[in-house]
């Protein structure tokens, strides 16, 4: 009976994903990461790969269809895509990368440029960059990772269907530009089954209602993980903890930090095992690039997680909570993620 299947949602947003795990068609059990959209765009502004790229060519085309309208004598249509620039110049100037980003993925719902059809898309612009689709798939693909660890922690099944939702959820239109998004089943099935042992297949559902929970394609609840009547945990080091059971300092010291740093190396491992996925295929991207991204993710990982910590210590200090609320699984990915995608910017 389907109503007695696991199903899961991860709601991506900016700041942080939340998951909700239901058995029953009822929540059981939800968990969240500090890791999300910003992840990605946020960081340094100079050496960061998005604005990097993105800005530069943003800049350009705008000039261009403000010049082509004032040729046309389209004096007001000028004006208007001026302004866009003009912004878009004020938030450059903050140096602020989640800002501009920000920014860009507005652009395209402009009224002007939505009826004018101008191609200002930065969703386009990202699907058809092949430099940069790696970034998206470890993304995704570690979201996949932690929530097949979790369930397997729990002693619970492989989920019959994992739907996303939230603002970030677009990126995986992104990451899979495909109609049934087979590249994104055929990872899930891959790292399920490295975790269960037993390779399953998943199905995929990108909400198109981004502000919306959705579980087996209907409406289950809007509320975030922590306002929900579920189990609640944290998982480190493949094994869950409650919110706050353990604090900054158990978690901090050198040994407990190697074997993060360890945890984190073996799903980049896992995730590009020879032969277990096609990436050239489903993804577009050879093979032969494949074993120095795995490197490039895994060359610095120690001091991503010590960075981080460096930070976390520095908010304790100033009356930040030291209870440990979100999995470390994600912090140096996070670093990782960034260094690469400005690397691959940079690079070409």
């Amino acid at each position: 009976n389907a109503a007695h299947h696991l199903a899961a949602n991860i709601d991506i947003g900016g700041g942080t994903s939340d998951f909700v795990i239901y058995k029953a068609n009822k929540p059981a059990l939800s968990t969240s990461c500090k890791f999300a959209a910003n992840s990605l765009f946020g960081g340094t502004y100079e050496r960061n790969g998005f604005v990097q790229r993105f800005y530069p060519k943003f800049k350009e085309n705008i000039s261009k269809i403000e010049a082509d309208y004032k040729a046309k004598g389209k004096n007001s249509k000028s004006a208007q895509i001026q302004m866009l620039g003009q912004i878009l110049e004020q938030i450059a100037e903050t140096k602020d990368s989640k800002d501009l980003i920000n920014f860009l993925f507005t652009i395209e719902d402009d009224e002007l440029v939505t009826k004018e059809k101008i191609k200002l898309s930065f969703h386009d612009y990202l699907a058809n960059d092949p430099d940069l689709k790696i970034v998206f798939i470890v993304f995704y693909s570690s979201l996949i990772y932690h929530l097949a660890r979790l369930l397997k922690a729990k002693n619970l099944e492989v989920p019959k269907t994992i739907s996303f939702s939230g603002t970030g959820s677009k990126i995986l239109r992104i990451t899979d530009i495909t109609a049934n998004h087979n590249g994104l089943k055929s990872i899930a099935k891959h790292l399920f089954g490295e975790v269960f042992g037993d390779p399953q297949d998943v199905e995929i559902i990108l909400s198109k209602r981004p502000k919306q929970i959705t579980c087996e394609g209907g409406l289950r609840s809007s509320l975030t993980p922590d306002q929900l009547d579920t189990e609640r945990a944290v998982l480190i080091l493949n094994r869950p903890y409650k919110p706050g059971e353990l604090n900054f300092e158990e978690i901090s010291i050198d040994t407990k930090v190697e074997l993060m740093v360890n945890d984190t190396a073996e799903f980049i491992d896992i995730l590009f095992k020879p032969g277990a996925i096609d990436f050239d295929d489903q993804f577009g991207i050879a093979r032969s690039q494949i074993n120095q991204f795995s490197s490039d993710l895994k060359s610095d990982l120690i001091s991503h997680l010590k960075d981080s910590f460096a930070r976390q210590q520095d908010e304790i200090d100033n009356g930040g909570t030291a209870e440990i609320s979100n999995s470390p699984f994600f912090t140096p990915l996070i670093g990782a993620l960034r260094s690469l995608s400005y690397k691959l910017t940079s690079e070409n």
